[in-house]
């Protein structure tokens, strides 16, 4: 569907056309997802004390899931609105940033299951973070900190995002300043949660000295095609240097602890934000040749994104396989 909105030159049409059948499996799904029970099972206790609820989350988020769950419909429904809301604002930013959606179809083949089947909670925050990046290019920056503080409060790591794709794209030192300034406040207002985390990330067992590897690659290829476009490298070295410097440190913390791969998936995502915002804001055109390299690359690692998620772990079911829509699940 991106192929013919190509030749057709309505590439957002055709593109948002193809992306149906995907939204449609993720707003109809019933129990599929690693999360997905541990979310149902939340809303319901949600429900059962709607004056004094738990604190279980990011407040914002919190608050989102607590007033979808007022209205009367079934738990799977609360989670569909939340992802149909990522969804929204996941294009609708990416189609204000990057008009050619080029870098938008590999980011959705390797994000989009994970954002709005599994990982909601990341999803809507960064959803926020691209939608909020239109207002870091028009230079309305009242605005873009109001949507990273929003994004913060849904779910903390996508202040890091958020920070990190300031600091390159604009590339101030003030930016070290609203670094600390964010640090702070996420320490202060978290600090509970992050030492939860923290906790948690020490536990986890790091699988092998390969950890890591392919989200590596992943950036790396992504930076390979960047850097060979001699268009959209222009003005762009710094920016290049340093998503290859954060993403080298992120592999090494993951032979030590879970975070890191954490950290490595969020340094991709970084990286075709960052490329795209370079090109909207620089009003730079990439090479044919380029855009075919992104879209194969997005796709294979989508591909084996989906692959990995098919599989089980351990003799455990896997995330998304067998796939059951509502009806099936929930009677």
């Amino acid at each position: 569907m991106f192929g013919i909105g190509r030749i057709s030159k309505k590439v957002t049409l055709w593109t948002v056309i193809g992306a149906v059948p995907m939204i449609a499996l993720v707003l109809l799904r019933g129990n599929v997802g690693t999360d997905t029970p541990i979310y149902i099972s939340i809303i319901e206790v949600y429900r059962d004390n709607p004056i004094d609820p738990p604190q279980l989350f990011e407040p914002l988020f919190e608050l989102v899931l607590i007033n979808i769950s007022l209205l009367p419909i079934p738990s799977w429904a609360v989670l569909a609105l939340v992802s149909l809301s990522t969804t929204v604002l996941f294009i609708r930013g990416w189609i204000r940033i990057e008009p050619t959606l080029v870098i938008f179809t590999g980011v959705y083949a390797q994000f989009f299951v994970d954002m709005t089947m599994n990982g909601i909670r990341y999803g809507l925050a960064f959803a926020l973070i691209v939608f909020g990046s239109r207002f870091l290019l028009e230079k309305k920056m009242y605005f873009f900190w109001t949507f990273v503080l929003a994004a913060t409060f849904v779910q903390v790591s996508s202040a890091l995002l958020a920070v990190l794709l300031y600091f390159l794209h604009e590339q101030r030192w003030r930016t070290v300043f609203y670094t600390i300034a964010l640090v702070g406040l996420v320490g202060m207002s978290f600090s509970d949660r992050l030492l939860i985390k923290i906790v948690a990330y020490q536990l986890e067992h790091i699988p092998s000295g390969l950890s890591g590897l392919m989200p590596l690659t992943a950036i790396w290829l992504t930076l390979g095609v960047w850097i060979t476009d001699t268009n959209a490298r222009r003005q762009a070295t710094l920016k290049i240097i340093g998503l290859a410097a954060i993403s080298i440190a992120f592999y090494l913390l993951a032979q030590v602890t879970y975070a890191g791969l954490r950290f490595l998936q969020l340094t991709l995502f970084l990286s075709a934000l960052t490329f795209a915002c370079h090109l909207k804001g620089s009003h730079i055109r990439m090479r044919h040749r380029t855009a075919i390299l992104l879209i194969a690359i997005g796709l294979f690692l989508g591909v084996m994104k989906l692959r990995h998620y098919s599989e089980s772990i351990d003799g455990a079911q896997a995330q998304f396989i067998p796939y059951k829509f509502y009806w099936e699940d929930y009677q």
